[in-house]
C-alpha cells in the first residue's frame, strides 16, 4: 500500500480557458493542475490550438498532449475527402461507402451539370454543405434548390438521394 506522503499526482496543464467540464473530472480524479514555477513535471498538456512538431519531440515518456500530429488530413472536410477520393483511386469499390462529395467554388462547374440532369429527370438530391474551416456542426446547412445555394467561404458538400425525399 502507498503511504500518502509516497503517493504520485498525475498532474494537467491547461489554459483559464479550457473546459470546465475536463477540469471538474481531473480534479475530481485526484488529479493537481500544473503552476508555473511551483510544479516540477506534468503528465497532460491540453489545449485548443496546435503543437509545434518541437513539442511532441520533447516529450517524456510519461506526458501526453490532447491533439495528435497531422490529424487534419482527417479532421478537415476537404482534406477527408481528398485523401478518400486517393484511396478509391488506389483500392476501387472499398471506397464506395462515401456519397459525391464536392468543394466549392473549385467543383462549382460540376456541382451544376450534376444538379441539370437532376432537374431533367425530376429527382432532386439533398444537399448537405459544410463549411471547411469551421467544426462542432457550425454554419452547416442542407438544400435542394439551387437558389438556396448561397456561400461566403469553402465549402465541402455532398448530395443523398436517401434524405428528404
Amino acid at each position: 500500500m502507498i503511504k500518502e506522503e509516497e503517493q504520485v499526482h498525475l498532474v494537467y496543464k491547461m489554459g483559464e480557458n479550457g473546459p470546465p467540464i475536463l477540469k471538474d473530472i481531473l480534479n475530481r480524479r485526484g488529479w493537481l493542475p500544473f503552476v508555473d514555477g511551483e510544479s516540477l513535471y506534468w503528465n497532460l498538456s491540453w489545449r485548443g490550438s496546435r503543437y509545434k512538431l518541437s513539442e511532441y519531440e520533447g516529450l517524456r515518456e510519461y506526458q501526453r498532449l490532447n491533439h495528435f500530429p497531422n490529424t487534419n488530413i482527417m479532421t478537415k472536410k476537404d482534406n477527408l475527402f481528398r485523401l478518400l477520393k486517393k484511396l478509391k483511386v488506389i483500392y476501387g469499390n472499398v471506397y464506395d461507402y462515401f456519397p459525391l462529395t464536392l468543394t466549392l467554388p473549385k467543383d462549382y462547374l460540376a456541382f451544376v451539370r450534376i444538379y441539370a440532369q437532376e432537374e431533367e429527370t425530376g429527382k432532386r438530391s439533398t444537399w448537405i454543405c459544410k463549411p471547411v474551416d469551421m467544426s462542432r456542426g457550425r454554419g452547416i446547412f442542407v438544400f435542394r434548390d439551387l437558389k438556396d445555394l448561397s456561400y461566403n467561404c469553402r465549402y465541402v458538400f455532398s448530395f443523398h438521394r436517401w434524405l428528404l425525399k
